[in-house]
Parts: C-alpha cells; structure tokens; sequence
C-alpha cells in the first residue's frame, strides 16, 4: 500500500499546540511542514490545522495553493506577525497609514467629501497620536489636540459623527485577535478600506455585504449596468464573497479549545482556577491552594476526564497565569508534575497535557487536559479518592470509595 505524497499528519507539541507534519517518504519519519518563510507551521487550534490539512489534500504540501485559503493566512500570520520584523507598534503605526488611505472616504461629492476628509484626517492623527513610541520625533512635534486647534481654531469642537468613527475603529483595532489582525489586513487589499475590513473580522458585514463594500469602495458599480456589466459584477461579488467565507472560516477556527472551554464556564469536565499555587489575598504560595487544584486533577482522572484552567476565575474573568510566579512554561510545567508524582503517583503524569495558551486580550493561561484513568487504576491525593460529581470534586468516604468501585464502567 502506497501513501500519498501529500498526507500529513497533527502532531501536539510538548507544550499544548499543534504542529502540521507531512510524509517524508517509505521508511521514513514525518517532517515538520514549513512556511514560505521557512517556519514550523503550528497554531493553539487543532480546529484550524485540522482544516489547513484538509486543504492541502486538493493541492499537495509541496504545491503554494493559488486559491486564498486557511493555510495562506496562517503562514502570513506565522511569516509575518510571529516570527517578522513587525513589533507591536510598527503593527499599529501600519494601521493608522491604511485608515490614512481608506479609499471608502475618498470617493465622495462635496460638501460629504471635505467632511469625511476632515473626520480621516484626526481619526488617522488620533491614532498616530495614541500608538506612537518615544522614538517617533515627527509623531511626537504634533498632538491630537493641537491638531483640532491648529486646523479649526482654539474653539473647535469635534462633531460626534467622527468621534463616533473614530472611537469606532480606535476600540475595534485595539482589541483585535492576532488572527483578526491577519483578516484585516488582507480584507483591506481586497477592498481599499480599513473601516470595511475591520468591521469584517470584528462579525458585523456578511459576505455579500462585504462584497457590495468592496465594489463601492474601489469605485468600478456604474450607474447604468448592461447585462454583461451585471453579470461581471455578480460574478466578482461570488468570488469576494467566497473569500469573506474563507475569512470567516480562519477566524471561527483559530480559536483555541481552551478558548471555548472558557467562553462555556465551568461544568462536569472544566474547572477554573485563578491561580495554581499562589493565594492572591496574601499574595504568597499557599499549599492549601495547591491542594485544591491537585483535586481537581484527581477528581477529572477518576472520572471521566475533564480540564483544569488556570489563571481564570471563577465568574471567568481572564487574570493570566503569571500570579503564579513561574519564569516560563516549562518551570510550570515541571512543577505540576512534579506535585502530581510526589502526592498521587509517578506514573500519573502521563495522563496529563499541558496547553499554554492565550486567550482574550493576548493573555497566556494554562490548561490542564486530565485523562480519565483505567478501571484498575485509582487516583489518590494524599491517600484520599476524589471524584467529579456533577460541576463539583468531592471526597469519598472509604465505604463511598468501595462501592464507587464497584460500579466503575457503569453509567453512574
């Protein structure tokens, strides 16, 4: 039997992402798939390399897919925002020069177009103003309100129309997702306009809505259409469409697991945890918070599995991992499981994976993903046997215990 040159294959990484491998040849071990720049594809969702996969079954892994795609995005997004030149104000100050040029304002009658000039100008500046770094001397020679004051007079007053569009795309760029980032920054070539793009990728344009933008935009819907020019112009507004679909389809996959375990809340397989080890009312490593967690951990085993997320809490507010005072993820790692060996058994690590993952406002948690143990192995926690019981971990009395395993691989 013959493997396909093309198959490819979902590897975990030693610290909870996903990385794309592909067949290397008869007898020989997969090798990590590349970016076109030359970087190890990989991503928090399986959701999305499960996808990519699928879309490089129509082309091949050697053959650059012509047609936009899932696989073309992450690779900008791995090329270009992980691993380029690109820092986290130059990113910005990109931005700002897009909504500079945003084509949806340029194509107006007087007196609109004056005005929408007007509102780009401070929106643009505002954002200049906002992103800049202390190394920006020209940014730094002009303010936002010295703008106002210089261009209208010390009287001005900004109308609510452009402070409505700025504050608008102010909040909308600010909060986006990497991955929506990616989204914009392509939907933008595709139309001339940061404002449609962006209201893309934060879900407020359909497809053929996005597609009516981008005609409008770049300024090619006549006024009089013939039936050739209809037909043209249905034809291109398919294929914008398609690729919003595609833009839509990156964005719902890239979201991570541990994403949408915390969007979910708590329940019988997922517990959160604001910290791991640290009480933050004292602001010390409590034992007593540890011994919580490891429960947790022992419970979700010896029952069906589950997940413990660390660094949310228990309304789900996002707080981060980094209360716990780990110097990086493996130290973190290490010291979950070492805690797991030392106070329930040696071998139970290797019921264990750990996803470090960033969520909501690019902020880094930690997932514990518990497998559900064998029927012959039981979980202890310093000699006592906890269970999931509904939304809960309680502890099992030692007659609770006896009859808690005689009944192991039943419904209850």
């Amino acid at each position: 039997m013959s493997t396909r040159p093309y198959e490819t294959y979902v590897i975990d990484t030693d610290l909870g992402g996903y990385e794309l491998h592909e067949y290397a040849g008869q007898g020989k071990d997969s090798t990590v798939m590349l970016t076109p720049g030359g970087f190890p594809i990989k991503h928090s969702s399986d959701h999305l390399i499960t996808e990519i996969t699928s879309e490089l079954k129509i082309a091949g892994s050697d053959v650059l897919i012509k047609r936009l795609s899932n696989y073309q995005l992450l690779c900008s997004q791995i090329d270009e925002y992980e691993h380029g030149e690109f820092s986290r104000h130059y990113q910005k100050k990109q931005i700002t020069e897009m909504l500079l040029r945003d084509g949806v304002f340029s194509q107006m009658h007087p007196p609109e177009e004056v005005e929408r000039r007007y509102n780009l100008e401070v929106v643009g500046l505002y954002l200049s103003e906002v992103f800049r770094s202390d190394s920006d001397e020209a940014d730094a020679t002009i303010g936002f309100g010295d703008f106002v004051t210089a261009y209208f007079g010390a009287n001005a007053k900004r109308g609510k129309r452009f402070i409505g569009l700025r504050d608008l795309l102010h909040g909308m760029v600010n909060k986006a997702t990497l991955e929506q980032r990616v989204v914009i920054h392509s939907a933008f070539h595709l139309c001339n306009s940061l404002l449609v793009s962006v209201l893309l990728a934060a879900g407020m344009l359909t497809p053929r809505q996005f597609g009516l933008a981008a005609y409008a935009c770049q300024s090619i819907i006549p006024d009089i259409l013939d039936e050739e020019e209809t037909a043209e112009m249905l034809d291109h507004l398919d294929l914008l469409a398609g690729y919003v679909g595609m833009f839509n389809s990156y964005l719902d996959n890239s979201v991570s697991t541990t994403e949408r375990l915390v969007e979910q809340g708590e329940g019988m397989y997922v517990e959160f945890k604001s910290t791991f080890r640290r009480n933050l009312h004292t602001d010390k490593n409590d034992k007593d918070i540890e011994t919580a967690a490891l429960k947790e951990i022992v419970g979700f085993m010896n029952t069906l599995g589950g997940h413990l997320i660390i660094g949310v809490s228990d309304d789900g507010s996002i707080l981060g991992m980094g209360n716990d005072g780990f110097q990086n993820h493996d130290r973190f790692q290490t010291h979950v499981s070492n805690q797991l060996a030392n106070r329930v058994g040696a071998d139970m690590g290797k019921y264990l994976k750990f996803h470090f993952d960033k969520v909501t406002g690019n902020v880094p948690i930690l997932r514990i993903q518990c497998e559900q143990l064998p029927e012959t192995i039981t979980g202890y926690l310093d000699g006592e046997v906890y269970i999931r019981n509904a939304s809960q971990t309680v502890k099992l009395t030692t007659q609770e215990t006896m009859e808690w395993n005689r009944n192991r691989g039943g419904d209850s």
